[in-house]
């Protein structure tokens, strides 16, 4: 008995050594890569685009970075911010989540004005709600899940406050969805989907977040009764059949 106490109390330490240690070791090595005579130069614009290095995403470093520049080029010799100059710099922060310490050290490593990305909907949850504190606005294409909609970002007390989004996003589709209901009278839905598609977008669940906001919308709808089902792998064409027959049904087919 006093052993299991025992292995319990230190399971409990361990946990709670990596809960503290972890984060604080990160910030330390990023620490370490600060450039220490780094000095910021007066009228002068610093961005920091994080996105995958990985050119087979849709949004990677080299294939946004130069349009990017051009952009500054263009302002630059419209003179429509006289006497002020851009300095960008970039940070690869893959697909997933641990890319919020390529964050991390960009804004340890230099003075940031802006950030431009992340892209991806796993990247830019955690950094989105970090800049809030550091008062950095962040522009991204991505942010396309449903979560990122549902708040007035307006609001300084908003989870994504800084976050500003410059295209479509998953809750647009959910309120053409709802237009379409309403001019067709429908009132039942049943949405099937595929968990991951499109990975030049999104590494994982891409399918799966494109439907929950379309079905988190729909279910707030008044008399309307929404479904959803994930297409199973099946190896032939007929199991396909017979899976959609059961899915289907008379209940959500036409005439």
């Amino acid at each position: 008995m006093g052993s299991q106490k025992l292995a319990s109390k230190d399971s409990v330490c361990v946990f709670l050594l990596l809960v503290f240690l972890v984060p604080c070791l990160g910030l330390y090595y990023a620490c370490e890569k600060t450039a220490n005579n780094f000095i910021a130069e007066n009228n002068t614009i610093y961005a920091m685009l994080l996105l995958p290095e990985n050119n087979s995403y849709l949004a990677s470093i080299s294939k946004v970075a130069s349009v990017i520049k051009l952009t500054f080029d263009e302002i630059h010799k419209r003179d429509l911010l006289p006497g002020w100059t851009f300095n960008i710099s970039t940070k690869d922060t893959g697909c997933d989540a641990y890319g919020v310490w390529s964050a991390i050290e960009a804004y340890i490593e230099k003075p940031i004005d802006v950030f431009f990305g992340p892209y991806c909907d796993y990247v830019v949850a955690p950094v989105a709600r970090m800049i809030k504190f550091m008062q950095i606005p962040l522009v991204t294409a991505g942010a396309l899940a449903y979560d990122f909609s549902r708040y007035d970002k307006t609001d300084p007390k908003a989870e994504y406050h800084m976050l500003v989004r410059t295209g479509w996003s998953f809750a647009g589709v959910a309120y053409t969805l709802e237009k379409i209901f309403d001019n067709f009278n429908w009132h039942q839905s049943n949405l099937i989907y595929v968990e991951n598609g499109r990975e030049e977008v999104l590494k994982d669940h891409y399918c799966s977040l494109a439907i929950q906001g379309v079905y988190q919308f729909l279910q707030n709808k008044r008399n309307c009764s929404v479904q959803s089902n994930k297409l199973p792998f099946y190896t032939t064409t007929e199991e396909l059949k017979t899976w959609m027959k059961k899915i289907i049904g008379v209940d959500y087919a036409s005439e």
